[in-house]
């Protein structure tokens, strides 16, 4: 039945995967839905990061020696020169490249909830429901776009939840290497050192206090102080790491900078720093909640609950002081929300009302602000807005011979 249902309309095919999980055709038809809607992009929002990067896989021919390349510090990572140069094999249309990157983000999106389904034995009541929806809107398909910092946030999560629940040192490896698809995510290895070399200095009682000092740091002009300290010092003396490190603080200059100053981004810059600031003081509300809970007994956490908050309140330290450092530093918050979220699906399966009160939801439904409009408003402007009213095979026959839209 999902797949009948995808194929028919993938959109309604989503609704009942996610309602039906157990159904093992479920997960194929939640995979689909993502490849089919990174395949349905249009690729006519010229300013946007899906345009520059399949304007470059259309355009460019030299895609071997790319780990040489990487090593060298010629490619800010090696992820996306990777599926360039495995699709470009046999196709140079830009909708399949991307629904190659579908396919990795899906995989692993599904993966996640798969998790959630099967070991944090969620009950079917209707906040559960929507707790998937804002989970989904959190690293959602439209951030699926940006390529290479969420497909990583999704493959971090996925590899830390592997090893926390179930000791696999597989999932250890996948978020160790994230950085090959995202070189930032070297911060979040630091977290892992963190986290297993701490001490006692990772307990819950130190690591809630480090957050709230984090929260409170982040309010200060960080961006500012940060970039002195660099520019004035020798933090950055590989010639490699000093590119890669050129790459990703010139990339938002580097195009489009005429057709930035529209109205429309001017309003959306607002929108993201409000939303964001709401999306952070919420966050950090839950997580006090929690710990609060938690020394006055009225929640028992379990071992592995224990570790997933000491996880997520180191993760938190990086995320908030991110946002005080640079403008796309929300993305941070969000991975730690991401845990935060799989935190209390696994308290909501043990205490279900106890511990989904009325407060709890209201700081739940203020963290997913952002994502959930975030993903509303965006989802006709990256795809084909067909996507959603025709069946599968009428959207992949419509990319056939498709032309990529040069300015």
């Amino acid at each position: 039945m999902p797949i009948l249902l995808f194929i028919v309309n993938p959109l309604i095919g989503l609704f009942y995967s996610f309602r039906n999980f157990d159904n093992r055709w479920s997960k194929i038809a939640i995979i689909g839905f993502y490849v089919l809607f990174a395949y349905a992009c249009d690729f006519e929002l010229y300013t946007a990061d899906i345009y520059r990067i399949a304007l470059r896989f259309v355009r460019s021919r030299n895609f071997e020696n790319f780990y040489e390349r990487y090593q060298e510090g010629d490619l800010a990572d090696i992820y996306t020169t990777a599926v360039s140069y495995v699709v470009s094999q046999f196709s140079y249309n830009p909708k399949v490249y991307f629904a190659a990157f579908g396919l990795v983000y899906g995989f692993f999106s599904a993966k996640i909830f798969q998790i959630i389904y099967s070991r944090l034995s969620p009950q079917r009541y209707p906040f559960f429901l929507t707790l998937i929806f804002y989970l989904f809107c959190n690293f959602s398909i439209i951030d699926m776009a940006g390529v290479r910092w969420f497909t990583a946030a999704l493959i971090f999560t996925y590899g830390i939840l592997k090893y926390i629940l179930d000791k696999r040192l597989y999932g250890l490896a996948l978020a160790v290497f994230c950085p090959l698809i995202h070189f930032s995510y070297l911060v979040c290895d630091i977290a892992l050192i963190v986290y297993f070399f701490g001490g006692r200095w990772t307990s819950l009682k130190v690591l809630i206090v480090a957050s709230a000092m984090s929260f409170a740091v982040s309010w200060l002009p960080l961006q500012g102080i940060a970039g002195q300290f660099i520019s004035d010092s020798d933090v950055i003396e590989n010639e490699a790491v000093s590119r890669k490190y050129g790459a990703y603080t010139s990339a938002h200059t580097s195009y489009g900078s005429d057709n930035n100053q529209s109205l429309y981004r001017k309003a959306n810059a607002l929108y993201w720093k409000v939303t964001s600031m709401v999306l952070k003081s919420a966050l950090f509300v839950l997580l006090i909640i929690i710990y609060n809970r938690w020394v006055k007994q009225k929640l028992i956490l379990t071992d592995l609950e224990v570790k997933l908050f000491r996880f997520t309140l180191i993760i938190s330290c990086i995320g908030f002081i991110a946002t005080g450092v640079s403008s796309t530093g929300y993305r941070y918050t969000r991975l730690t929300l991401e845990f935060a979220y799989l935190l209390i699906f696994s308290l909501a399966s043990r205490y279900h009302s106890q511990f989904l009160n009325p407060k709890i939801k209201l700081w739940i439904h203020l963290t997913a602000i952002y994502g959930v409009l975030f993903t509303l408003v965006n989802a006709t402007r990256f795809a084909n807005p067909l996507f959603w009213v025709i069946p599968a095979p009428s959207i992949i026959m419509e990319g056939f011979g498709f032309q990529m839209p040069i300015i």
